[in-house]
């Protein structure tokens, strides 16, 4: 019985190992679609002409990856997600409208981050599961990224919180280049982290992406959610997030 089990469960991981990049790259188009830069024309040489090619290759790439996107970003594909077969202990359920990767846990496992993606409920997780609930390291370095964004929102000014948004965005590669260096986690996560943000940065810098946009809008916090986040920010600094 439990060799007829162990068979079913992989059979099932390897689908899902089938189709987590098609998931993680239209994750990727669903970010692009809400947050570029609408111009009419980009023109000229150098930087700016690589952000044209850029942005027709973005276009083309969202067309196809549109109807797709809708499928794995829909509740219903949520819900399925969280029945991956035990991944690992780490595993959570995810909240409504959480766009995560999905991540390398072991060499034969898959399972959905906590933190690395699109629409977090970052203090609802704190909340839920504590301070460490990352699934692995690159995961861990995400949720650092989650909360800067979400101090972030606290900025005075909008210019500030852009400032405060792209040092976050330099820490978290950093630290991924860390991580890589001391082989703390497998390459795919550390790549499908690192790859994104820096796509990000190059889009904003090459005018694609509109600045600080993925951070949200200035806004005030619960005093006590923001307590909460400066201590879980703490924490991962204290265990080199």
């Amino acid at each position: 019985m439990n060799a007829v089990k162990y068979i079913i469960i992989n059979k099932i991981n390897n689908f899902f190992i089938k189709i987590h990049i098609i998931y993680n790259i239209c994750i990727y188009y669903k970010m692009v679609r809400k947050h570029r830069v609408i111009k009419t024309s980009i023109a000229g040489g150098g930087i700016l002409s690589w952000a044209s090619k850029l942005k027709s290759k973005v276009e083309k790439g969202m067309k196809i990856g549109k109807k797709i996107a809708g499928v794995y970003g829909s509740k219903e594909f949520k819900r399925l997600l969280d029945f991956i077969p035990s991944s690992d202990e780490r595993a959570t359920s995810g909240y409504e409208n959480e766009q995560h990767a999905i991540l390398k846990v072991s060499p034969t496992r898959f399972g959905v981050a906590s933190y690395m993606g699109s629409g977090t409920h970052v203090i609802d997780r704190l909340k839920r599961d504590g301070f460490d609930s990352f699934r692995t390291p690159a995961d861990g370095v995400a949720e650092m990224h989650d909360l800067s964004y979400y101090l972030a929102q606290l900025a005075p000014t909008r210019e500030e919180q852009i400032k405060l948004v792209r040092q976050a965005d330099e820490h978290m590669v950093n630290t991924l280049k860390i991580i890589k260096r001391d082989k703390l986690d497998y390459p795919f996560n550390i790549a499908l982290g690192m790859r994104l943000i820096q796509a990000k940065m190059i889009g904003e810098d090459a005018g694609v992406l509109q600045k600080a946009s993925f951070s949200g809008a200035l806004k005030k916090h619960p005093e006590a959610d923001v307590k909460l986040a400066k201590q879980a920010l703490a924490w991962l600094k204290k265990h080199g997030y």
